[in-house]
């Protein structure tokens, strides 16, 4: 998720929603789209056998739908505004939830089916349409809010929604070894009852004020473009890594019924950094982030990747501890991400889908590294080096490559009269 802002017609009728529904509508839909988005590898890997490989394919689909679904979003909002009978935001928005839903039916319909096509045909309807919630229910929170009451609105929201995709990672743990399918009906279940708070926002998002002619230190453009470059490579070694993960656990013995559990420690320390910078502002205007957030993910991911190496308590222990680094990490960048994008300027609805499709590269340029990765492994291309040594050594490569072009962007600043 990322904060985007969608403008309204001049004709639509203009109206601020309460934040009330809005962070329960948020925190439901949240609880489905972490489960099945992030932990849909988990649910793969014990009701249809899925290997890394497979996983991480479905990853790529997962992520390329997102940035088709992403994109659509703007296009979508200015043809149903600009009909001769317009169609209200929150019509469309019912009509996407209920969509997800229902798309979380299928693997249980035909769950005696002939091979893992369920499962396919979920996810590909599921990733576009989850594609374009987020926009919409994004743009509801900003709409009519500027200036510090947005950004507590955000803040706030960044913590909700974090936190509930942990609880959904949670209450599906002891279903994920015999009912994974079951969990999926049920995580639909709760994008319908999110449809209870509707009728309480208003018929279309409120008008977005701005800012824009508010004065900022130079810094801040330097910093939102050195996040920017940030965020989408941070996504794509964060989602190289989640695709892994159940083979990973597997291999320090951790059982099915607690590997989403486990991960849940990813997103509780992603959460607990968003509530802490929310809280304090020391790192507004300078370089802390910038530098922290890329150490502490490329950091997380080799203590990760290095945790199949060890058993037992040991593995378990660094495993842990490299989840820990990588939400702290992720978190980090997106808040600087989302930051300055609100202190320089705000994004109209393009640039605001825009930037969900820099997030779905990630989703989909993430697997389709670690799928090469291991292709090439397993085709002796690579000859000794194995996959994990692959995926560690492309990540450092990625790694070096992004932060030689925020260095720069760093000391340009450092040095310019």
């Amino acid at each position: 998720m990322s904060m985007t802002q969608a403008d309204s017609s001049a004709s639509a009728p203009i109206g601020i929603t309460p934040i009330g529904p809005i962070f329960a509508v948020s925190a439901l839909n949240s609880i489905s789209t972490t489960v099945l988005t992030s932990a849909i590898y988990f649910l793969t890997a014990q009701a249809y056998s899925f290997t890394s490989a497979q996983n991480y394919l479905l990853g790529m689909v997962m992520g390329l739908t997102y940035i088709a679904g992403s994109l659509a979003a703007g296009p979508l909002l200015r043809y149903t505004r600009a009909r001769s009978r317009p169609i209200q935001d929150r019509t469309i928005l019912t009509w996407v939830i209920v969509l997800l839903g229902m798309t979380c039916v299928i693997p249980w319909l035909f769950r005696d089916s002939e091979g893992s096509w369920p499962i396919w045909v979920q996810t590909s309807l599921y990733s576009p349409i989850s594609g374009l919630l987020w926009p919409i229910v994004e743009s509801y929170l900003s709409g009519g809010r500027t200036g510090e009451k947005l950004r507590s609105a955000l803040g706030k929201w960044n913590v909700l929604w974090s936190g509930a995709g942990a609880l959904g990672l949670f209450v599906i743990s002891p279903l994920i070894k015999e009912h994974a399918l079951e969990g999926i009906l049920l995580f639909g279940g709760a994008h319908f009852l999110s449809l209870i708070f509707l009728p309480r926002f208003a018929p279309m998002t409120g008008r977005h004020g701005d800012d824009a002619s508010v004065s900022h230190p130079p810094v801040f453009r330097d910093l939102l473009i050195a996040f920017r470059i940030m965020l989408p490579v941070a996504y794509v070694v964060v989602n190289t890594l989640i695709p892994y993960l159940p083979a990973a656990m597997a291999k320090i013995g951790v059982e099915h019924g607690w590997q989403t559990a486990l991960f849940a420690t990813y997103q509780f320390s992603r959460s607990a950094t968003f509530l802490f910078l929310h809280l304090r502002t020391f790192w507004h205007g300078r370089w802390l982030l910038a530098i922290a957030g890329p150490v502490l993910i490329v950091a997380g991911f080799a203590t990760v990747i290095g945790s199949g190496w060890l058993h037992g308590y040991a593995g378990l222990s660094v495993l842990i501890a490299g989840l820990m680094m990588l939400g702290t990490g992720m978190a980090s960048v997106y808040v600087g991400a989302i930051y300055y994008a609100m202190e320089v300027g705000h994004d109209r609805v393009d640039a605001g889908g825009a930037h969900e499709a820099l997030i779905g590269i990630g989703y989909a340029g993430g697997p389709a590294f670690g799928l090469a990765a291991t292709y090439a492994a397993s085709s002796g291309w690579t000859g000794s080096i194995g996959s994990d040594n692959l995926l560690l050594i492309g990540v450092g490569v990625l790694s070096v490559g992004t932060a030689t072009v925020v260095f720069r962007r760093v000391h340009k600043h450092l040095n310019s009269p």
